[in-house]
C-alpha cells in the first residue's frame, strides 16, 4: 500500500517594489528601489551605494555610503545614513607615492552616540615610534573635538567634502608634515 503524501501549500504574500528616498542632505531624491513583501519586513535592511551615484559627484565614486532603510509613506522607504567606507584599491593606489603610513582605529562621541573612525596618515618619509605615537594621539584629539556635538550625517558630509581630513592634516603640521590624511571608514557602532 502506498501512502499518498499530502502537499501543503504555503501562501506567500505577493512581493512589491518599494522606492527608496535618500536623506535630505542629498536632496531627498529617489536613490533606488527594492523588492519585498511588506515595509515592515524591509525596514532595517542595510544598503550600500556609491557616493558618486548618491551625491552626483563622480569624483567620489571610490567611497561607499552605508544606509539603513526605515519605513516611510505608502510605497516608499526612507534611507538614513549610518556611515561610509573607502575602497581598498583607491587607498593602495594613493599610498604608492609615499614611504610611510600610520593607520589607526578609534571611537569618538558624536550627537547620536559612538562613531568608529579608521584613519590612514600618509607620510613622505619614515618616522620614529615617538613621533608616530604623538601623531596618533593628536589625531584622536582633533577628531574628538571635530565630532563633538555633530550628527552622523554632518560627519559623513565633512568627509565627502574633505574638510575632516584637512582639519586633521592642519592640526598635525606642528608635529610632522603629513602628506595626506585618508578616512578609511566611519560608521555608528
Amino acid at each position: 500500500m502506498e501512502e499518498k503524501k499530502q502537499q501543503v501549500k504555503i501562501e506567500k504574500e505577493k512581493r512589491k517594489w518599494y522606492q527608496i528616498i535618500g536623506p535630505k542632505i542629498f536632496g531627498g531624491r529617489l536613490i533606488g528601489e527594492t523588492i519585498g513583501e511588506s515595509i515592515e519586513k524591509i525596514s532595517g535592511r542595510v544598503l550600500e551605494l556609491s557616493a558618486g551615484m548618491v551625491s552626483g559627484d563622480m569624483k567620489k565614486q571610490y567611497m561607499t555610503l552605508i544606509f539603513v532603510l526605515n519605513s516611510g509613506d505608502n510605497n516608499t522607504l526612507n534611507a538614513s545614513i549610518t556611515g561610509l567606507k573607502v575602497s581598498q584599491s583607491y587607498l593602495k593606489r594613493g599610498m604608492r607615492r609615499f614611504k610611510g603610513k600610520i593607520e589607526d582605529s578609534f571611537a569618538v562621541k558624536c550627537l547620536e552616540g559612538d562613531v568608529r573612525i579608521k584613519v590612514m596618515l600618509l607620510l613622505r618619509g619614515e618616522v620614529h615610534k615617538a613621533v608616530s605615537g604623538k601623531l596618533v594621539k593628536l589625531c584622536r584629539e582633533i577628531s574628538g573635538k571635530f565630532t563633538e556635538g555633530k550628527k552622523i550625517e554632518d560627519l559623513v558630509l565633512s568627509v565627502l567634502n574633505d574638510s575632516f581630513s584637512r582639519g586633521i592634516k592642519e592640526g598635525l603640521k606642528r608635529v610632522y608634515p603629513v602628506a595626506s590624511v585618508e578616512v578609511k571608514y566611519l560608521a555608528k557602532e
